[in-house]
């Protein structure tokens, strides 16, 4: 649906307010996350409602974001966040497929997002069991050794 609040804007507020999303979301799209250069990409870059206004969002200054325009076309009508998390995806899934993989898993995404920053150790007990500890950290669970259950992933049928 178009947005009734960008049509009453006039060339100078819109540019203004073009100024002011640029400058709030770092100089990058929403959805990509790639810098947009607004003079390289004058014609080519959107303002949309992040949160769709069919969807409960309001036509208003605090819920729009500037995206280059491929970017926007791709998502339809979804909601911006859920465009940019898929963008965020599909560099991992991306990334796995440049390095030989058919599909990324949690590792790539652990990679990703800087979640996968230290060794687990794990001991497969033979009663079914593992052993792991946090020796990496820098607190009072690094001396920690835990045992739990061995999980069976039925879909995956992985340990």
């Amino acid at each position: 649906m178009a947005s009734m609040f960008l049509a009453s804007l006039s060339a100078e507020a819109r540019a203004d307010l073009t100024q002011r999303l640029h400058a709030t979301q770092g100089g990058r799209c929403f959805i990509c996350e790639v810098p947009i250069d607004l003079q390289i990409h004058a014609g080519s870059i959107d303002i949309d409602h992040v949160q769709p206004t069919a969807a409960g969002g309001k036509d208003a200054q605090e819920n729009f974001a500037l995206a280059h325009s491929h970017c926007n076309r791709s998502k339809q009508a979804s909601d911006l966040r859920v465009a940019r998390i898929l963008a965020r995806f599909d560099r991992v899934k991306k990334g796995a497929q440049d390095a030989g993989k058919d599909a990324p898993n949690l590792g790539d995404l652990l990679i990703a997002y800087g979640g996968s920053k230290y060794e687990l150790p794990i001991s497969l007990l033979s009663n079914g069991r593992v052993r792991f500890g946090f020796p990496d950290l820098a607190s009072e669970v690094a001396t920690e050794v835990r045992e739990v259950d061995l999980f069976h992933d039925n879909l995956a049928d992985m340990d």
